[in-house]
Order: C-alpha cells, then sequence, then structure tokens
C-alpha cells in the first residue's frame, strides 16, 4: 500500500490489516480498523491476546482463556480486572494507591472484601511462635500498635489462645483461650472463665467496674432465662442485684456506716428487754424456688419481726419485704443485756449474810418457772420462805 515504506515491513491505506494463518486459522492479526481489535493473538480459532480499540476514545487489552472470557483487562485508564487467582510471588514489595476491591468491582475504602454467601471471609496464617498475624498502628499523633495473635509452638504457654495485645507496650490485654476462659489485665493463661490481672502485682491491680443506676433495676430486665446471674448496682440503696431469670432480682446490701460523721438525729434506743422478750426465733427451712440449700436453719420469721421493731424492715427495692437488718439487731440486744444487768445487780445487792443463819444464800432468788425464793435457792412453790418470816411495824 506504499511505494516508499520507512520500515523493513510497513502496511499503509485505510483499514490496513496483516494476518499470519495456518490451514485457513489466523494466528496474528494486526490492523488499524478503529472498529476492530488492533491486536489478536489466537490458538485454534480462540483469542488468547486481544488489544481492541473503540473508536479512538480508549484502549483495551485483554487475556483470555477459552477465546470469551476474560481472564485479565487493562483498560487505557489503568483499571486492571482479573477473572481467576492471582499470585503475587518475590521478595519485593506491592503496593496499589487506589481502593482495592476483592469480590467486589466498587470498593469505597483502601480494601473491600465481599465474601457474599460465603461463611468465611479472610484467613490470615503465620508459622511464627508468637507474632502478630494482623497489626494495627496508628500514627495520627502517637504511634500505638496493637496485634492480634495466636499461640503457637515456642510460645510461653503453647496452648493455641488468641491473644489481642499491646504491640508498643508489650502486654497481652485479653486473652481467650481454647477452653473459653477469658482473660483481661496481663494474663498468659486464664484459668477460670473470667480473669482479670495475673494475681502477682498488687501495684497495679485489676478492677472490675459494673454498671450503675440510681433505683432498683426493673423486673422486665430480668424475665428469662438468658438474663439469668445479669449484675447491676444500684447506689442509692447501695446493693449489688443478681437476676433470678424468672422476673426476681436478688441483692448483697454493702456495708452500712458507722462513723457519726455520717449520722444526725441521734436519740438513746428506746427498745430493750421488753421486745427482746417478744421476738420468735424459729427453725426453718427455705423453698427450693429461692435456694438449693434446703437444710434446716435458724433465725425469725421477716413479718412477725417488724411487728415488734419496725426499724429493722429490708424490702426488695420495690416495696415489698424481703429480710431483716440483722445487724441493727445487735443494738437492740444490747440495750436488752445491759437491762437484765441492772436487774441481776438489783438482785446482787440483796445477797449478803443471813442476820439469822449467817448464810450467804441469795435473799432472793427466782428460779425459769416463776417460783420465788426468799432465803432459799430451790424454791417448791410460787413464793417459799426459809427459817423465820419478820413482820415488823410499830404496833
Amino acid at each position: 500500500g506504499t511505494a516508499s515504506p520507512s520500515a523493513q515491513l510497513e502496511l499503509a491505506g485505510s483499514n490496513s490489516t496483516l494476518r499470519f494463518n495456518n490451514s485457513s486459522v489466523d494466528s496474528i492479526i494486526i490492523s488499524d480498523n478503529n472498529t476492530d481489535s488492533n491486536l489478536q493473538i489466537k490458538a485454534s480459532d480462540d483469542i488468547i491476546l486481544q488489544l481492541d480499540n473503540d473508536g479512538g476514545s480508549s484502549s483495551v487489552f485483554r487475556i483470555r482463556g477459552n477465546g470469551t472470557t476474560d481472564r485479565l483487562t487493562l483498560t487505557e485508564a489503568g483499571d486492571l480486572q482479573i477473572d481467576g487467582t492471582l499470585t503475587v510471588d518475590g521478595t519485593g514489595s506491592s503496593s496499589f494507591v487506589g481502593n482495592v476491591g476483592i469480590g467486589t468491582t466498587g470498593p469505597s475504602r483502601k480494601l473491600t472484601v465481599d465474601a457474599g454467601t460465603t461463611a468465611t471471609i479472610a484467613e490470615f496464617i503465620t508459622d511464627q511462635a508468637d507474632a502478630a498475624v494482623i497489626k494495627l498502628t496508628n500514627e495520627n499523633s502517637t504511634t500505638q500498635t496493637w496485634g492480634l495473635a495466636i499461640a503457637g509452638t515456642g510460645h510461653a504457654v503453647t496452648d493455641n489462645s488468641f491473644y489481642i495485645r499491646d504491640e508498643t507496650g508489650g502486654s497481652n490485654d485479653f486473652v481467650i483461650t481454647t477452653v473459653g476462659n477469658v482473660g483481661f489485665g496481663g494474663l498468659v493463661l486464664p484459668l477460670s472463665t473470667v480473669s482479670m490481672g495475673d494475681g502477682t502485682h498488687e501495684a497495679a491491680a485489676a478492677y472490675l467496674q459494673i454498671d450503675s443506676k440510681g433505683s432498683a433495676p426493673a423486673s422486665g430486665d430480668c424475665d428469662n432465662a438468658l438474663e439469668a446471674t445479669r449484675m447491676i448496682w444500684a447506689h442509692d440503696g447501695n446493693r449489688l442485684y443478681m437476676c433470678d431469670g424468672t422476673g426476681g432480682w436478688f441483692y448483697a446490701a454493702g456495708a452500712a456506716a458507722s462513723s457519726i460523721r455520717f449520722k444526725e438525729n441521734i436519740e438513746p434506743l428506746d427498745y430493750g428487754l421488753e421486745e427482746v422478750m417478744k421476738l420468735s426465733p424459729v427453725f426453718f427451712s427455705y423453698k427450693e424456688s429461692y435456694s438449693a440449700d434446703t437444710s434446716r436453719q435458724i433465725g425469725f420469721i421477716a413479718e412477725d419481726t417488724v411487728e415488734i421493731i419496725p426499724e429493722v424492715w429490708e424490702d426488695d427495692g420495690y416495696g415489698n419485704l424481703y429480710t431483716l437488718k440483722y445487724a441493727n439487731l445487735t443494738a437492740l440486744l444490747t440495750k436488752a443485756v445491759q437491762e437484765l444487768n441492772t436487774k441481776t445487780l438489783g438482785l446482787t445487792t440483796a445477797t449478803s449474810s443471813n442476820p439469822w443463819t449467817g448464810s450467804t444464800t441469795p435473799s432472793i432468788y427466782i428460779t425459769s418457772g416463776g417460783n420465788v425464793g426468799l432465803g432459799t435457792t430451790t424454791p417448791s412453790e410460787q413464793l417459799a420462805i426459809a427459817n423465820r418470816l419478820f413482820v415488823g411495824g410499830t404496833g
């Protein structure tokens, strides 16, 4: 198509095409047709490599596997699409400036992985004994690196535990063992279901903080078995509540303050021996619906006791009588003992040498059955008088 070729082989003219074929099958086609492929390399009439021109605006480089399926596509804009397995090998580094998508053609982040219906999204593998499989670093203000690791052979504890650790500080801050134990605060191997600290560093003690609210928790927050053993601290009543899973909250009360710094309206106790004598100590056993321990117990019935001493009432946070403030009974018993001691002293002072017999037998003796003895400790009647009865007077 030209009489003055500038190369050893030159095709000139509109829609010039060069073909190499074998047995009527094109092997290589080179064309300048703007509506056709500029370059095709075929094998058995299947295109395996093709450079397209869509009319002059852009070009597309394609590598095909079976003549129709694009295995690799590279556009003039630099977009690369691969249908198949991509393997990057060697000792160098690979870098991607734009967003990278795995399982998606529209990644919105530096790395977007869309597994579709596949359960496992990604898998990270290492053969190091104690190396972080994934490291997360924030260099915004201060460099801090966190690592996700699995303890392998050669680690201090070769139990394949999963660790979240401070790669900058060098501590394991969160551990999950293969049996489900969870550890916080520098544990290497937690031996309990939940463990905090390693039990040796008192200066760096581990603390457990439980959520707090002002009043008793709602019964609706404790109405199914999955909520059983849920706990919350009610700071108004100084109580730690635990859920039973059936709508009931049980609690352990904190220690009440005794210092005068926290008290006012102080006045002497007017309860005493009389109220103690009205109390009804009983044997009892708990219902199985309340406690698995159904052994014989001793104590008081709260409803009977608060009728005598209402100040020992302790409710469940909802206005229902729950238990007694047993610690408050200590003051009552102290007052009763003091009163009893006063009465005993009165009898003791009456004990002296009998003016007639010289005996030191108590002048007055009262038995547990109510018999009164004058000059005897074994009165058999309601009133027994030993020796003499003297009635004085002026008549």
